[in-house]
């Protein structure tokens, strides 16, 4: 069965800051800076009841890329590499960004230094950079 995969609760609060304010069907309760819980449906969206509850925005994976492609024309493009180490031999996933004005690209995350282990891993980590150092 496939599921959503959702963005951390360290990224919901970055894209909060950053300006992300989509309807989301996942929402994060916050209590004390920390995540409390989380809640699930449409029905709990309301900008009042986001005020008095504290709720953070928890989009897919996708809709954070999506909005970085649309609002800020940077598009994250998932890829996979092979790899050999002397303590590493296989599959791994990377990142390249993409300037979608001129198309340049403004990171290339596949080397050593960053390595992950799924396509979901390398699209968080993706997103957290652009987050924390292109906008």
């Amino acid at each position: 069965m496939i599921t959503e995969d959702y963005v951390s609760f360290e990224i919901a609060k970055l894209l909060k800051e950053k300006g992300f304010d989509e309807n989301t069907p996942v929402n994060y309760f916050v209590g004390d800076d920390k995540p409390r819980g989380c809640t699930v449906g449409e029905m709990i969206y309301h900008k009042r009841l986001e005020e008095d509850t504290h709720l953070i925005a928890c989009p897919t994976l996708q809709m954070a890329m999506k909005w970085l492609r649309k609002e800020h024309n940077i598009g994250i493009f998932p890829t996979t590499f092979y790899r050999h180490t002397e303590t590493f031999d296989g599959h791994n996933y990377g990142c390249t960004l993409v300037n979608l004005k001129t198309f340049d690209v403004i990171g290339n995350f596949e080397n050593c230094t960053f390595p992950a282990d799924s396509y979901e891993q390398a699209c968080e980590a993706a997103i957290m950079y652009c987050l924390e150092n292109l906008i």
